[in-house]
């Protein structure tokens, strides 16, 4: 992923974050992003995942949406992710701007399941 996309997905996560808690506004998220684009590099070696879907473990894709996802709830305050609401808008935004960064997404055999 480039330093464009990337950022453009940060900024997105951000942004989801603070229109999700409740202090939004006055959260620092400086020191948590810059945590987040590190756990990032591993997802960029291609050699720890799958290049198609049909290898069975998960594809670069999905990594980016776990981890983002995953970015999302540990900043909301304890109990959000419980909420089904709450975890549908984030796996919506987060597939929205995975794609954004990466392209058209295929449907995840593990993440998009109906």
């Amino acid at each position: 992923m480039d330093e464009r996309a990337l950022s453009d997905l940060c900024d997105g996560l951000e942004a989801l974050i603070r229109r999700l808690h409740p202090d939004g506004p006055r959260l620092d998220l400086a020191p948590s992003r810059a945590e987040f684009v590190a756990a990032l590099a591993a997802i960029d070696d291609e050699r720890s995942h799958d290049l198609g879907p049909s290898q069975g473990s998960l594809t670069r894709e999905d990594a980016l949406r776990i981890r983002s996802s995953k970015f999302v709830a540990s900043l909301l305050p304890p109990g959000m992710f419980a909420d089904p609401g709450v975890r549908r808008e984030i796996a919506r935004t987060v597939r929205a701007l995975a794609e954004a960064a990466l392209g058209p997404l295929a449907a995840s055999r593990y993440l998009d399941r109906a």
